[in-house]
């Protein structure tokens, strides 16, 4: 007869902390964490105000709630080594997938996410695009804080527990947004609107907790 057991074949897992999807946080500067006052490229000096391109304070209105963020994904591309009969494979680079991301459309006094497009691509202001070096070295990009002065962010997503407490947090250098999609409107739905993000990165370090579990991921 088959055995039975009172932790229906759980046994030694019965006390295992499992994580849940829900129990994350989503850090990208700027975009859903942050309280600093960017300044406006390009201008010596001027910082951002309502009067040129929004009210920038990174306060309660000017992020946005997270909703979906994925794990890494990567593979191994192959290297072959072809010797008498055989081929012989090796693992050659990694290849890491994007990252997806579900941001839910709040309203905001400045939309981060278009905010941050701006850095990367400068449609109304060349001098704001941060991949020339129209920008690098001016006194102005000195002032600017560290995280801000790459269109590339390092993003953490990070696991907790039912407390609120860290398990695990993985780290994705130097991010930033390949494709965005807004979303759509439509008179027949009342669902809330999504802004949809695909965030290239250079590589992905997963970081555990401290042993005392007190929400300070450990290197």
């Amino acid at each position: 007869m088959p055995q039975t057991t009172g932790n229906m074949g759980i046994g030694w897992a019965s006390g295992t902390t499992f994580k849940r999807q829900n129990r994350f946080i989503l850090n990208i500067w700027g975009v859903t964490t942050g309280n600093t006052t960017p300044t406006k490229p390009g201008v010596e000096g001027e910082a951002i105000t309502d009067k040129n391109v929004g009210t920038a304070l990174r306060d309660a209105l000017s992020i946005m709630i997270w909703e979906k963020a994925s794990r890494p994904s990567f593979s191994f591309k192959e290297t072959e080594v072809n010797h008498l009969t055989e081929t012989i494979y090796f693992a050659g680079r990694p290849d890491w997938k994007p990252l997806k991301v579900t941001l839910f459309d709040t309203m905001v006094k400045l939309n981060p996410v278009a905010e941050w497009i701006s850095w990367v691509y400068g449609i109304t202001n060349n001098k704001r695009n941060f991949q020339t070096n129209t920008y690098y070295g001016s006194q102005e990009f000195s002032r600017q804080p560290e995280t801000a002065k790459k269109f590339k962010r390092d993003v953490t997503v990070t696991s907790l527990d039912g407390q609120g407490n860290a398990l695990e947090q993985w780290f994705y250098y130097n991010a930033w947004p390949q494709e965005v999609e807004f979303g759509d409107f439509d008179m027949t739905s009342t669902d809330v609107m999504r802004v949809n993000l695909t965030l290239r990165y250079d590589r992905a370090e997963w970081i555990g907790c401290t042993e005392n579990n007190n929400n300070t991921p450990q290197q």
